[in-house]
């Protein structure tokens, strides 16, 4: 966004200031802060600046936006009067924001994001009490979204694998769709050729999706296309990770590879055996492996597996990234390490106990107090021995 802009903003909104306070990378990512009247509650502050803040999502857009309320906490401590200020960071998750996107629809929702985790860390029970609005930044980062193109070499280590069909589609750029129909019409002929798929080209549904068809397209691919799931893995420095999961047990696994020429585009694969593909990340065990699909954690059993998948699949995809070779991780926290005195636990709605009262007289109205709850204190028995 332009400086001039900015300062037309300025100039018709005084009691607010819009500046761009960070951009890097040839301005791919930019960051700009509203600052406003200190005495503003949070939700009041946002509203107020909502015409800044629509306005920068509608000269930014093939973005991802993150909104980041800047406040000031304070607490009184217990025993003391003293008063403790801390300046807390409310942020939003990072949204798409693209051409046909709705800005006022996003700008509510992550406004209500911020007030929800606002009040979460209210009631966790660390007395920290809001006191007001420091200034609101949004962060913009250029969207280039992902997408399947032309055919392109697998590299030499993945063609050793022997666990991957490359469709070899030159002449277009519908991998994706030739990669999940070799899926559903298996061949053990030459699989990676175009010639036994084109009588079921026209079997899939694609409407509404254009090509190369981007990862983040492929949620629409499947309500068009029900009993399909697909799953999608990228590679990188002989490093298998996931990129899309769709946590259905019989999905499409793709591998999406680049040349490393482009950054929009790539290609799609057939992964056959995933098994062997990701065993590059399995130990010396020479035995079968068997791998979860989210995590990329490997059992020896299927049972392992399944009982690991249950609860693993709540989750969103995971990548879990080993230290190189040679490279040293120190434990520094040693204070956790030293065995303390005494711990206590307490819960003041432990224990109920039951009270003895009189009887009430019924002629007048009353309040029968039934119950009582008392505080219960756990104690080591190292220290109740002294």
């Amino acid at each position: 966004m332009k400086i001039n802009r900015i300062k037309e903003i300025n100039r018709r909104h005084p009691q607010f200031t819009v500046t761009q306070t960070a951009s890097a990378l040839c301005s791919f990512t930019r960051q700009f802060r509203i600052l406003g009247p200190s005495f503003s509650g949070p939700r009041e502050f946002m509203q107020r600046c909502r015409t800044e803040v629509l306005r920068l999502m509608r000269e930014n857009r093939q973005t991802r936006v993150m909104l980041i309320l800047n406040s000031k906490m304070t607490r009184q401590e217990l025993f003391s009067e003293e008063i403790k200020i801390l300046e807390a960071h409310f942020q939003t998750k990072t949204i798409v924001n693209l051409e046909a996107t709705d800005e006022s629809e996003l700008f509510n929702v992550m406004v209500d994001t911020i007030e929800e985790r606002i009040q979460n860390f209210n009631q966790q029970g660390s007395n920290w009490r809001f006191q007001r609005v420091l200034s609101l930044d949004v962060h913009l980062v250029d969207y280039i979204p992902l997408r399947g193109s032309s055919y392109i070499k697998l590299p030499k280590f993945l063609r050793g694998k022997k666990a991957v069909i490359n469709i070899q589609n030159k002449d277009d750029n519908q991998c994706f769709k030739w990669s999940v129909l070799r899926h559903l019409h298996p061949s053990k002929n030459h699989p990676e050729r175009l010639s036994s798929l084109r009588e079921y080209e026209n079997n899939l549904d694609f409407t509404g999706i254009e090509f190369p068809v981007k990862i983040d397209d492929i949620s629409t691919f499947e309500k068009r296309n029900q009993g399909i799931s697909v799953n999608v893995y990228g590679y990188e420095a002989r490093r298998i990770y996931p990129k899309r999961f769709s946590k259905k047990k019989n999905a499409v696994n793709l591998l999406f590879i680049s040349d490393g020429k482009g950054k929009e585009c790539g290609h799609y694969c057939l992964i056959k055996d995933f098994s062997r593909l990701v065993s590059i990340h399995a130990t010396a065990y020479h035995g079968k492996l068997y791998f979860c699909r989210n995590c990329m954690n490997h059992f020896n059993d299927e049972d392992g597996l399944e009982r690991h998948e249950t609860d693993c699949w709540k989750n969103e995809e995971e990548n879990i990234i080993m230290p190189k070779d040679g490279e040293k991780i120190k434990f520094k926290n040693h204070c956790r390490s030293i065995r303390v005195p005494f711990v206590i636990y307490v819960e003041f709605e432990a224990v109920v106990k039951l009270i003895n009262t009189c009887e009430p007289n019924g002629e007048k109205s009353f309040t029968e107090r039934s119950k009582a709850h008392a505080m219960w204190v756990l104690l080591p028995h190292s220290l109740l021995r002294r």
